[in-house]
């Protein structure tokens, strides 16, 4: 079969998983529960004598962390470990296409609404990490854009549902897609002073998005063999492990060089995690993010791998 009909296959199956993902509203509430609870984080994080910028933005950074988690495990449940429960991977993989194909696309299809949600939660830190800038005082110019972007998403969103029947979740995270950068606008041109926002977070959050996208490849292989519960307990066990990886064996590698490969295998995510450099007022350099991209881009490779020679020895109804 010809390159030409491979790839049609890879974007229609791409395609179609990243619509259902957008379309699920158990997505749409993750994304706006986490959105949500962080963009009260200046308000809830009262006593913060000094350190009021650092608390909400470590406490909004580790809130998005968690929240693409879960929403990578529910991704990859509900678009790849349902269809090979009722059979519908069986279907299409008769046609025939290649298992790998069609797990590269399922990741493809996953990872897109992961990276609009890193869109999403990116902007939102940046505006309430601007709102708490002060001590003792709520910058409004970082606050209301915020808060008056989730109904200018959502309201519209429920209008067109009503009117046209295009679905409410996905139409409703496009707009909100669409309305942070207009609220980030908002902060920076109307508050006078575009420098008050922490543009210095725009690494932070792209090694966020990384990040995710690794995230996504070890749910989708996990998913491939597992079910719904067993598939976020793995991924919960791969994250915990990853965040003391260096503690538990970094530490020991010049006396027990033999654990080089186990702390190969295992996921640093310590490396994706860079607000204790922005704690101490350290830039991060954009190398740093091309190196520890490089590492992502690695461990996805193997994570991706993984799940390929899992799915291709798997036996389908």
């Amino acid at each position: 079969m010809n390159l030409r009909v491979r790839t049609r296959q890879f974007f229609a199956v791409a395609r179609l998983t990243a619509l259902e993902a957008v379309r699920l509203p158990t997505a749409l509430l993750l994304i706006l529960s986490i959105v949500g609870l962080s963009s009260l984080l200046p308000v809830l994080i009262a006593h913060k004598i000094g350190e009021g910028v650092r608390l909400v933005r470590d406490s909004a950074l580790a809130l998005q962390w968690v929240g693409g988690l879960l929403l990578a495990g529910f991704l990859a449940v509900s678009t790849l470990r349902r269809e090979l429960g009722r059979g519908t991977a069986a279907g299409i993989l008769v046609k025939p296409m290649p298992r790998a194909l069609y797990f590269a696309a399922k990741y493809i299809g996953v990872l897109a609404p992961l990276l609009l949600y890193a869109w999403i939660c990116g902007l939102a830190t940046l505006l309430l990490t601007r709102a708490a800038a002060e001590n003792y005082l709520l910058d409004w110019w970082g606050a209301a854009p915020l808060w008056l972007a989730l109904p200018a998403a959502l309201i519209p969103a429920a209008l067109i549902n009503y009117f046209t029947r295009r679905p409410y979740p996905s139409t409703a995270l496009l707009l909100l897609a669409l309305t942070l950068p207009l609220a980030v606008a908002v902060s920076a041109i109307g508050g006078g002073d575009p420098a008050a926002l922490p543009w210095a977070l725009a690494p932070t959050i792209l090694l966020n998005a990384v990040s995710l996208a690794v995230l996504a490849a070890l749910a989708l292989s996990l998913a491939v063999r597992a079910e719904a519960g067993a598939t976020l307990a793995g991924l919960g066990f791969l994250f915990l492990l990853g965040l003391v990886s260096d503690y538990m064996v970094g530490r020991h590698l010049a006396e027990l060089p033999w654990l080089w490969p186990l702390y190969a295998l295992i996921p640093n995510w310590q490396l994706f995690w860079t607000a204790d450099a922005l704690a101490v007022g350290a830039g991060i350099p954009w190398s740093y993010v091309g190196a520890v991209s490089l590492y992502a881009v690695l461990y996805l490779a193997g994570a991706l791998s993984w799940g390929m020679v899992s799915l291709r020895n798997l036996e389908m109804n």
